[in-house]
C-alpha cells in the first residue's frame, strides 16, 4: 500500500508540476504580450509628444506670420490714410487755383475790353 501511495503521489506530483510549467509557460506568453503592448503605448505617446510639439512650433510660427501680417496690413492703411488726406489737400488746392484762374480770366476779358474801349474813344 505503501508503494501504490508513493505511486499516487508521484503522478500528481508530476501533473502538478506540468500544470506549474504550463502555468509558467502561459504567464510568459502573457507577460510578452503585455510587454508588446507597453512598448506600443510607449511608441505612440512619444510619437504623440513628437507631433504635439511640432504642432506647437508650427503655431508658433504662424502666429509670428500673422503678427507680421497684422503690422503691414497697419502700416498700409495708415500710407492709405496718408495718400487720401494728400488727395483732399491736392484737390482744395486745384479748385483754389480753377477759381484763382477763372477770376484772372474774368479779369483780363474786363481789362481787353476797357482797352478796347479806351482805343476806341481816341
Amino acid at each position: 500500500m505503501k508503494e501504490k501511495a508513493k505511486q499516487k503521489i508521484l503522478v500528481v506530483a508530476i501533473i502538478l508540476m506540468a500544470l506549474a510549467g504550463l502555468m509558467t509557460i502561459n504567464s510568459k506568453r502573457t507577460l510578452g504580450k503585455l510587454q508588446q503592448n507597453l512598448d506600443r503605448e510607449r511608441y505612440q505617446r512619444m510619437v504623440a509628444e513628437e507631433n504635439f510639439h511640432k504642432a506647437a512650433t508650427k503655431i508658433n510660427s504662424l502666429e509670428s506670420e500673422l503678427a507680421a501680417i497684422r503690422d503691414k496690413i497697419q502700416s498700409a492703411q495708415v500710407i492709405l490714410e496718408e495718400g487720401q488726406k494728400t488727395n483732399a489737400d491736392l484737390r482744395s488746392q486745384l479748385e483754389a487755383i480753377t477759381k484763382a484762374k477763372e477770376t484772372l480770366e474774368k479779369r483780363m476779358e474786363e481789362l481787353k475790353t476797357a482797352s478796347a474801349s479806351t482805343t476806341q474813344e481816341k
